[in-house]
């Protein structure tokens, strides 16, 4: 029976001041912006708003593009202080739209900071006294929808989108075509594009054209092409996206997973060709790849795996489906640490000692638990922040999810699918060594 400590949104109330061991909803608006090249955002916020931006931009990200060739910031801010947010700034902030809005692209975002919106601006008349380009659309997000995770942010983002994306009126869909909406593209980087073409590549191997991929890294024009889709198939980061885009659109949606480990992208392509129909031929490549990656895999697991003990610190659908591939191969979760959406019941009795979102303070507290009672190098699959909680040198690390520790993937080294399998049982089998070797 795992033992849970459900810490809800916010800090202890014998801590209010606690650092949270998730990041603030409007960075996940900043990921959806990155992965989206034509799109802009300006936010009403002082300059940090901006500096905030370089958290993605050559930190989590060597290939973001926030920040453009030509030193123009696609994420600015209005630069508001103390001294000019009392004022009436509707004339500033009209100048300010217009600057951005002649930037062109297909999405022009205005972003409230909690402190701005209580003074109740109406950004969207202002919007409605300036010049748009045409192709360009200017949206404002309420503020309601600029508090909470970053995982919902970036959702949010999506939807919107999702909402106000042209699509072509009248399109053909041809059978066996589908689109993926919900990636959570948090870089621009080999393990994102490795991931994608993985996924793709499962769908090939079923006889399905994939159209489009929300988000992934792509411009509008190749969003669009979800309209081509005669199914949309919606991954965890964004249910709501694809719902709404499927009303507009016609197509079916049909929830899947993220397949992360062996045997879930098995059952993954498993319950998608039932649910599709397909006929049992869909499955024969999918059991020569999955026959080929657990041969490759049978010695890194009983070598790295096998009553291995596990930390598991990120996002929670990242986090729960990292812990049941580390079920599956034999290792034991001791700490499961989540920030965002609350776990199932079946997910949290896949560790030992769960933590939902936690701070900083219990992350840093039951690490040093798990490392404590570890046989062997204990391994920790987590976030920046979950590496920064942790002794150093207590735990073999694997950085994953966002942040990523400042590590980077410049080569392909996805995390889904057969091949993300092997990849990720690399990453921890060299982990392992390393410690092992003194490194």
């Amino acid at each position: 029976m795992a033992r849970t400590r459900d810490t809800g949104l916010r800090p202890r109330s014998d801590d209010p001041f606690g650092a949270p061991f998730g990041y603030p909803r409007i960075l996940g608006a900043y990921l959806a912006v990155n992965a989206m090249p034509d799109t802009w955002m300006l936010v009403d916020s002082a300059d940090c708003a901006t500096l905030r931006a370089e958290i993605v931009q050559d930190n989590h990200d060597w290939l973001a593009t926030l920040i453009t060739e030509n030193g123009h910031y696609r994420i600015a801010s209005t630069g508001v202080c103390p001294h000019t947010i009392v004022l009436d700034r509707r004339g500033m902030l009209a100048e300010q739209f217009s600057e951005v809005a002649k930037e062109g692209g297909a999405f022009m975002f205005i972003y409230p900071a909690p402190v701005t919106a209580l003074v109740g601006i109406d950004y969207r008349n202002i919007l409605a006294s300036i010049e748009i380009p045409e192709g360009t659309t200017a949206l404002v997000v309420d503020p309601v929808d600029s508090v909470g995770n970053w995982v919902a942010g970036y959702s949010h983002m999506m939807e919107m989108v999702a909402r106000h994306l042209h699509l072509p009126e009248r399109v053909d869909k041809r059978p066996g075509t589908v689109a993926l909406v919900g990636y959570l593209w948090d870089r621009n980087e080999a393990d994102h594009e490795a991931s994608v073409a993985e996924l793709r590549s499962l769908l090939v191997d079923m006889g399905l054209a994939t159209t489009s991929v929300w988000l992934s890294g792509c411009a509008s024009a190749q969003l669009q092409r979800v309209a081509e889709a005669e199914t949309i198939l919606a991954l965890p980061y964004g249910r709501l996206a694809a719902r709404i885009l499927a009303e507009r659109t016609g197509a079916r949606v049909i929830d899947v997973d993220l397949p992360v480990g062996l045997d879930a992208t098995v059952a993954w392509v498993e319950s998608l060709s039932a649910a599709l129909g397909l006929a049992s031929s869909a499955c024969a490549a999918m059991e020569l790849a999955a026959g080929r990656a657990y041969r490759r895999a049978s010695k890194a697991v009983m070598r790295h795996m096998v009553n291995r003990t596990f930390a598991i610190c990120t996002e929670t659908v990242l986090a729960s489906k990292l812990a049941a591939m580390i079920v599956e191969l034999g290792g034991e979760v001791k700490l499961l640490a989540t920030a965002g959406e609350s776990l199932s019941p079946e997910e949290r009795e896949l560790a030992e000692l769960v933590l939902e979102n936690p701070t900083m303070e219990q992350v840093s507290g039951a690490l040093l638990e798990v490392a404590g009672g570890a046989q062997g190098w204990p391994v920790l699959l987590g976030t920046e922040r979950a590496i920064a909680a942790a002794q150093p040198g207590s735990f073999a690390v694997v950085p994953i999810g966002f942040q990523a520790g400042g590590t980077h993937h410049l080569y392909p080294a996805p995390f889904v699918g057969f091949g993300g399998a092997l990849s990720l049982l690399d990453r921890i089998g060299n982990a392992i060594a390393l410690r092992e070797l003194g490194a």
